[in-house]
């Protein structure tokens, strides 16, 4: 395997990744916003149920990601390896390769974040809505 290959299978793992996580940011804000626009119209029967399929969806994501299990660049650790199975030579595909992500914190913070606020977001709004009309 080229060099030429390790990168485009690292950046076509990435780009995978990426775009399950912009799916996902995708459908926590439209469920936030529906806590904020459509809370007057749902029953607590909807509101539990569309819970459920986010808390559910967001479960399958995780798991794509690694981030339930713990593995969490699990894939760029098996880039590391093929990286230094077949001894590349070009500087920056060893820097890109072996770069140390296990200091990055704000990402990992910034989704839990996410899923935790759109968890307890939509059944505060229509606890809130319902408070308000009675």
């Amino acid at each position: 395997m080229t060099e030429y290959e390790i990168w485009e299978l690292y950046n076509n793992s990435m780009e995978g990744l990426w775009s399950l996580l912009q799916f996902w940011s995708s459908v926590s804000f439209g469920y936030l916003a529906l806590g904020v626009i459509a809370v007057n119209r749902l029953n607590i029967l909807s509101v539990l149920v569309l819970s459920v399929l986010y808390i559910a969806f967001s479960i399958q994501i995780f798991e794509a990601l690694g981030v339930v299990q713990g593995e969490t660049g699990a894939h760029v650790e098996s880039m590391k390896l093929l990286s230094e199975t077949i001894g590349l030579q070009t500087p920056s595909a060893i820097q890109m390769i072996t770069a140390d992500i296990s200091g990055s914190y704000m990402g990992p913070i910034a989704i839990f974040g996410t899923f935790i606020v759109a968890i307890l977001s939509l059944p505060y709004q229509y606890w809130r809505s319902q408070r308000e009309d009675a």
